[in-house]
């Protein structure tokens, strides 16, 4: 499974919404060779660039090159088209990067705040450690997307929260992120596959 370099909402509504935008319903699967001291951010902004930034794609880093998953094929690299086709009761291992977060009502307000839930777990019992937080929400949380998107969590194998620093328009970003390894069954390939 291809995992999130940019920290989707979830690399499964990213993927649908990809689909969805394109006449097509093609995705394509390229290997785009990158520099091994190449940062985070500049990579998303390379890849970006290759595919076009409406494009919005999903990568994975590997040791020089990022697997990239998008709507249009990047020029000069090896791609194929990303033909999934998972089956009621597959069983598949996955490697994703997500930026868990939940949405909290305010007061006087029509919607909520898009929030860190481990962060927040961290403020309120600062004896509780963050990799004990990212186990226990962060499969919450991953259950959770599984009933929206026709999978069945297993077991996570890594459940890890990092901090990603990057600049944008000039000012510093940090954002909580959790990486995630692990099982999981197909219960609705049509979910999932959309």
């Amino acid at each position: 499974t291809i995992g999130a370099g940019e920290l989707p909402k979830t690399t499964l509504d990213r993927a649908r919404t990809m689909q969805n935008d394109q006449e097509s319903g093609v995705l394509y699967l390229s290997r785009y060779p990158v520099g091994e001291r190449l940062g985070v951010y500049k990579l998303h902004q390379l890849i970006n660039e290759a595919v076009g930034r409406d494009s919005r794609p999903l990568w994975r880093r590997c040791p020089g090159y990022a697997i990239v998953l998008s709507p249009v094929p990047i020029a000069d690299c090896p791609t194929r088209p990303y033909e999934p086709s998972p089956q009621a009761g597959q069983i598949t291992r996955f490697d994703l990067l997500a930026e868990v977060s939940v949405a909290r009502i305010r007061e006087g307000s029509a919607r909520g705040k898009r929030v860190d839930p481990i962060l927040e777990a961290r403020f309120a019992n600062p004896a509780r450690t963050y990799a004990s937080l990212a186990r226990e929400i962060g499969f919450e949380w991953l259950a959770r997307q599984g009933d929206r998107h026709g999978f069945e969590l297993l077991d996570l194998a890594q459940a890890d929260y990092e901090v990603i620093e990057f600049v944008r328009k000039g000012q510093p970003v940090r954002l909580g992120a959790v990486r995630f390894a692990g099982r999981l069954r197909v219960t609705d390939p049509d979910k999932l596959r959309d």
